[in-house]
């Protein structure tokens, strides 16, 4: 729980302004992660880099991009910047680069996937961390299911890294 003090000259924040402080807060965070990586996982992370950069980039340059409603909807994700990247990334290889459409058609979902999709992608940052890509994240989260309900050494053999099997 937070305690502070509120003076009644100060401003109350917007959910944009709230958003583009987290939206800040967590580039520096990622930028800090990405310049401890070595050469090779920097190279094997540059379409997350460029992704995330891309993100950050529209955000700032356009801050009026998102309505109060769409901002208050990705302040309930931990890490809105990722997870706009990692969305981005896949909606623009099959759509184009339209944010503004990406952005509609990501709030746009009912109520019920909406809050499934928080609690789920909440659960991952908080397993792997802010540094790792959702879409690897939910992977490992397959991997370990699989593991699970197929305990064999033909499975264990390939999840040394993220791996698929088959099992007949």
């Amino acid at each position: 729980m937070e305690i502070g003090i509120r003076f009644s000259h100060e401003k109350t924040l917007t959910n944009n302004e709230l958003l583009r402080e987290r939206i800040e807060h967590g580039y520096a965070r990622y930028k800090a992660s990405i310049v401890q990586l070595d050469n090779k996982a920097i190279f094997e992370q540059a379409s997350q880099i460029a992704c995330v950069t891309e993100v950050h980039t529209i955000l700032t340059h356009h801050p009026n991009l998102l309505d109060e409603e769409n901002a208050a909807y990705l302040l309930r994700f931990e890490n809105p910047l990722l997870l706009l990247a990692n969305e981005w990334r896949n909606y623009s290889v099959v759509y184009g680069a339209d944010f503004e459409g990406f952005i509609a058609e990501l709030v746009d979902e009912p109520e019920t996937e909406k809050d499934v999709k928080v609690t789920i992608i909440n659960e991952l940052v908080e397993k792997y961390g802010v540094d790792m890509p959702i879409f690897e994240s939910a992977l490992l989260e397959i991997v370990e299911l699989g593991q699970i309900l197929f305990p064999s050494e033909e499975t264990g053999s390939c999840i040394k890294g993220v791996g698929f099997w088959f099992k007949d």
